[in-house]
């Protein structure tokens, strides 16, 4: 058993004005994320990604749609499906990812 205690990890922060904490366990990949207020993350991803938004609201856009998450909810995007992340959306946006 572990426990992921992100007070003492320093920050990554992206020019983008995105960023994120780390941890990594096992090729397990846990991160605290935040967008600041109209962030977006320019390139496209097709990782896989589990998330729980923890505060604000995150869109993400998808190939074919996209999808809107807001605090107090979770997400999957499964491997494969390229996406990109944009706090569209007043205040930061932080959520919580695990990725493989």
């Amino acid at each position: 058993m572990s426990v992921l205690d992100f007070t003492n990890v320093k920050p990554n922060k992206n020019p983008d004005h995105t960023g994120f904490r780390e941890i990594v366990i096992k090729n397990k990949h846990f991160r605290i994320v935040e967008y600041e207020e109209k962030a977006s993350h320019p390139d496209w991803c097709s990782d896989g990604h589990i998330g729980f938004v923890l505060e604000g609201e995150i869109m993400y856009e998808l190939e074919k749609g996209d999808i809107h998450v807001q605090a107090g909810k979770g997400f999957f995007l499964p491997p494969g499906v390229k996406h990109r992340g944009h706090n569209v959306f007043a205040g930061i946006t932080r959520f919580f990812l695990i990725d493989e």
